[in-house]
């Protein structure tokens, strides 16, 4: 809660009012997801509910299906989605280096940092990010999927 806080602060920040622009870009107010919500949306709002877990055989099992048939090749570097590895690790050092200010020119910026990468997969991000220096923990439903990264990882 507090984390959504402090970015809701600097989200405001550059569209609430100053001394030398009296006018307001966007109204604060509207940065409110319920408010923004109420005003923008025809839908009824969110229920307060705990949301329902999708029993087993539902989409997520699909889903576990259609990765599980890709685990071989989505961890190939040179396979059918080669491009799209080197631009996304790129992307994800970048932002990274970002937010926790580190240099993204270093060999290893990310000495020091603990990750966890959730729906790791192979190890496709978990490897590079190791090798930049950080402790991963991957975590996949996929136990093939997490052979396969182990065997990366040695």
């Amino acid at each position: 809660m507090a984390m959504s806080w402090k970015l809701l602060k600097q989200l405001r920040a550059p569209y609430t009012a100053t001394p030398t622009s009296p006018h307001r870009i966007v109204s604060p107010r509207l940065l409110n997801f319920h408010n923004a919500n109420r005003l923008f949306s025809a839908a009824p709002p969110p229920s307060r509910d705990p949301p329902l877990i999708q029993p087993p055989g539902s989409k997520i099992q699909e889903e576990i299906a259609k990765f599980s048939a890709m685990a071989e090749t989505w961890w190939d570097a040179g396979g059918p989605i080669k491009y799209y590895h080197r631009h996304r690790v790129d992307f994800i050092r970048n932002t990274l280096c970002h937010h926790f200010r580190r240099d993204p020119l270093s060999a290893r910026p990310f000495e020091g940092l603990k990750f966890i990468d959730i729906g790791c997969g192979s190890g496709i991000l978990s490897e590079p990010l190791a090798r930049m220096g950080a402790t991963v923990t991957g975590v996949d439903p996929i136990e093939r999927k997490i052979k396969i990264a182990r065997l990366h990882a040695v």
